[in-house]
Formats: structure tokens, C-alpha cells, sequence
């Protein structure tokens, strides 16, 4: 089971990820998520996704987190930064889902 926390700073969105999400997580994520930045203007607002304590994603989710990754693209922060910490293949995995939707963002 996936969990998050999402926490909007004065010219930050702050948001921890762990665990293995499900699609029903995913989905309350992206509702969550859409609401913490729907009183916002993206473009002044750096991004950062503490995801070192979330699970590689399966086959079946990563068309899931790929749709994340292009809304973020989409939304047009000011930098989106992606921590992966030690975890080899959730770095690898999310360099290649940032690529393959033209996501500039920082992997850590």
C-alpha cells in the first residue's frame, strides 16, 4: 500500500511518497495532489519528490506514474526534483519514465 504527504510551502510543493501504490493510492494521490495545486501558479513553484522510501513500480502502474510525470511536465514548475536515494533501479526507471515524456527534472 502506497502513502503520501503533500505539503505546499511558500514557493515550494513538498511531497513524500513510500511504499507500493496500488491504482486506487494513485488515483487519491492525483485527486489530493490537483487540489493542493489548483490555488497555485505552478511556473513559480519548485517541485520535490522525496521518493526514496517508494517501490519500484510494476509493469502495470508505471503507465500510471508515467501520467504523473507528464502532469508535472504539463504544469510547468519551476524545477522538479526527484530523490531516489540509494535505490539503483527506482533511479533508473524514473530517469526513463522522466525521458520518455520530456520531463526536465533533477533525479537525486
Amino acid at each position: 500500500m502506497g502513502n503520501y504527504k503533500i505539503t505546499t510551502g511558500s514557493q515550494t510543493i513538498d511531497i513524500i511518497v513510500e511504499g507500493l501504490f496500488t491504482s486506487n493510492d494513485a488515483q487519491a494521490y492525483l485527486k489530493d495532489f490537483n487540489k493542493a495545486v489548483s490555488g497555485i501558479v505552478p511556473s513559480n513553484f519548485k517541485l520535490v519528490l522525496d521518493c526514496t522510501k517508494l517501490s519500484v513500480s510494476p509493469v502495470e502502474m508505471q503507465q500510471m506514474l508515467k501520467g504523473c510525470l507528464e502532469l508535472y511536465k504539463e504544469l510547468n514548475f519551476k524545477s522538479v526534483i526527484l530523490k531516489s536515494g540509494s535505490n539503483a533501479v527506482l533511479k533508473m526507471q524514473m530517469q526513463r519514465l522522466s525521458s520518455s515524456v520530456g520531463l526536465n527534472s533533477v533525479i537525486e
